[in-house]
């Protein structure tokens, strides 16, 4: 059975031919050697092995330690106990007095451009900002001074003083339910 090789085939497996003899022909003459002659030690001009224990690295996170810090972000300080922050909320007024209707409808914007839709008696929805006064008309015919001292559309609320010398009263965005 005669099989037919291109050049470029013949040429390669002669080459792994010839390696392959050039392998055992090596082998055979490493065997070959007497054993008797002992081995010398390289020699070399690289310092001797020594032999360094490394330290373990420890991170302290007890937060009342204000010593231990952060490695990975020594400058903060998000792990040092914070100050407890007393905040006083005003009180909704009860009853049936004008006040106690007025409601957040809405809140649009944030920070210094935030718009509060306060409404709830009278004269429909007004829309405020931080610092401004208006009057709404009551079904009575009173009219009662609303003003806006601040608004955080992130918490959803709105503070708002009603009256010329009035507490300062809280209104919540209420979520919607339904359509």
């Amino acid at each position: 059975m005669a099989i037919k090789l291109s050049l470029r085939m013949t040429r390669i497996a002669c080459a792994v031919l010839g390696c392959l003899l050039a392998w055992q022909c090596a082998a055979a003459a490493a065997d070959a050697k007497p054993a008797s002659q002992p081995k010398a030690a390289p020699v070399t001009n690289a310092p001797p092995e020594v032999k360094v224990e490394i330290p373990l690295s420890y991170f302290s996170n007890v937060p009342a330690n204000l010593a231990a810090r952060d490695p990975f972000f020594p400058n903060s300080d998000r792990r040092r106990p914070k100050a407890p922050v007393q905040t006083t909320t005003p009180e909704k007024p009860s009853g049936n007095s004008a006040a106690s209707k007025l409601v957040c409808k809405g809140i649009l914007g944030s920070g210094e451009n935030a718009v509060a839709m306060i409404g709830g008696i009278g004269s429909g929805i007004r829309s405020f900002t931080v610092n401004e006064t208006k009057d709404y008309g009551l079904p009575n015919g009173d009219t009662i001074t609303v003003q806006c001292t601040e608004i955080n559309a992130k918490k959803k609320y709105a503070i708002v003083v009603v009256g010329k010398e009035g507490t300062p009263q809280v209104l919540y965005l209420k979520p919607r339910i339904g359509n």
